[in-house]
Formats: C-alpha cells, structure tokens, sequence
C-alpha cells in the first residue's frame, strides 16, 4: 500500500473536484505538539476547529463544554499561527455535558457554573450516555433551561 503525501492527495482530490479537509485540535497543548498548522493550511481547503469538550463530568466542578472565552482562544491560537482565518471553520457542539452537584441546589447560584460536582449527570433518554445530553433532549427539559 502507498503512502501519499498531502501534496500528492490534493491534487488527487482536486482532479476529481473534491475538497481537502483537516480536523485541527480545539486544546492548544494537544494542538502544539501534534499540529504544524501553517504547513497543513498549505494543502488544505479548509480546516475545522472542534472547539468544545473543554469541560464535563470528568472534573469535579461544573463547566461550560464550549465557553466563548476557551472558543476564541482556538480559532486565534490557529490564526496565530499563520492558517487564514478565512480557511477556518468552527465547530460547535449541539449537545451538553451534564453533571451531579456534590450537593443539592437550592437556589439558582448554587447550581451555578464552578460549583462542586461528583460526577456525571443522568443520562438522556435517547443518548442513555451519562454526563451527556443531545440537543433535543436538553429542549425537552422546558422550563428548567433558561
């Protein structure tokens, strides 16, 4: 089996109309051992930033999956390093982490993000994943997403 380059696998893709594409990493300590983004953005047509999963279940307080702040830092980390911005392309999650408070809220800050977790949250009906909710299962939920 022969190894192509990424030279010699978009000009095979360009013959057949087809366009180059490369998922980056959204974490920029993953990113910057495992990515030269400039050399990438040279072949590619365009390159996707998964950027969420910066916090769930796994940590012991609650947290935003995709916080616009972790968000932007991707997308500029990336532009920082020489990939047009115009060849970006944001990824966003259409689902939720969930979490089980350490304690019972009983008010709205008490159920806040940064307070204490022990773990993941229920699983969704469908999903049956704990810690995660698919989009429409969180819509389901009516009045208790504000």
């Amino acid at each position: 089996m022969a190894i192509l380059s990424r030279q010699a696998v978009k000009q095979e893709l360009d013959k057949k109309g087809f366009m180059l594409g490369i998922n980056l990493a959204g974490y920029t300590n993953l990113a910057d051992s495992a990515f030269d983004g400039a050399s990438l953005a040279q072949q590619a047509d365009f390159l996707s930033v998964p950027a969420y999963d910066f916090h769930g279940s796994w940590e012991r307080v609650t947290g935003h999956t995709a916080p616009l702040n972790e968000v932007q830092a991707s997308m500029k980390y990336w532009t920082d390093r020489g990939i047009p911005a115009q060849k970006l392309i944001l990824g966003i999650p259409y689902y939720g982490q969930s979490f089980t408070l350490a304690k019972l809220a009983t008010s709205a800050d008490q159920a806040a993000i940064g307070v204490r977790a022990r773990g993941a949250g229920n699983p969704g009906v469908d999903t049956q994943q704990a810690g995660m909710l698919a989009y429409y299962e969180i819509c389901s939920l009516g009045n208790f997403i504000r």
